[in-house]
């Protein structure tokens, strides 16, 4: 029997399996720092599956699906004889919220707004016009280089990566064009 315990073996975890995108690592470090709030001193083997289901039911879904993985880790390298995470059969989420695209008339008026933004306005204007008609996400907006624009393959090639680790190619339209030529 290993005598690690579910904190050690979490922060263990974090730097030996680490993961290549910078949000999964945060995502995957704030679940293993819940998860070693509760378990802490614990033997990593000490924790059954009813005290695993007890507390995958108090925390999001995506929490104990890391734990999950990092169980899975631990089972494949000898630290662990089972995952208590494994196959829990856990109720199903929370719905995420209904999101509701702005209408055009919403849209009309935001970028009239922007007249209130004094010498920014111009300039704020022009980055929800291009959000809107390409549909980047507020990170690749606003790390957008030019060097990431391909006028001759009409793309935008965000740094953002998929979750299957693809980069992501954005379309540049024609009103996305003519945006970014106001902008030069």
């Amino acid at each position: 029997r290993s005598e690690e315990t579910c904190a050690s073996f979490a922060d263990r975890w974090l730097e030996e399996w680490p993961r290549p995108e910078s949000s999964t690592r945060k995502h995957y470090a704030y679940a293993a720092h819940r998860f070693a709030q509760e378990f802490g001193e614990r033997r990593l083997d000490d924790v059954n599956r009813l005290a695993a289901r007890t507390w995958a039911l108090s925390v999001p879904r995506r929490v104990s699906q890391v734990i999950r993985t990092m169980y899975a880790d631990a089972y494949n390298v000898g630290l662990v004889e089972e995952n208590p995470f494994a196959e829990m059969r856990l109720p199903a989420g929370e719905k995420k919220a209904q999101i509701t695209a702005p209408s055009m008339e919403d849209y009309r008026a935001l970028l009239n707004g922007c007249t209130t933004l004094g010498g920014y306005g111009p300039e704020f204007k022009a980055m929800i016009q291009f959000a809107a008609w390409t549909g980047l996400r507020q990170g690749e907006l606003f790390g957008l280089q030019w060097s990431q624009i391909d006028f001759a393959r009409g793309i935008i090639a965000t740094t953002t990566r998929t979750k299957s680790g693809r980069a992501r190619h954005v379309p540049l339209t024609e009103r996305s064009r003519t945006i970014l030529g106001t902008v030069v």
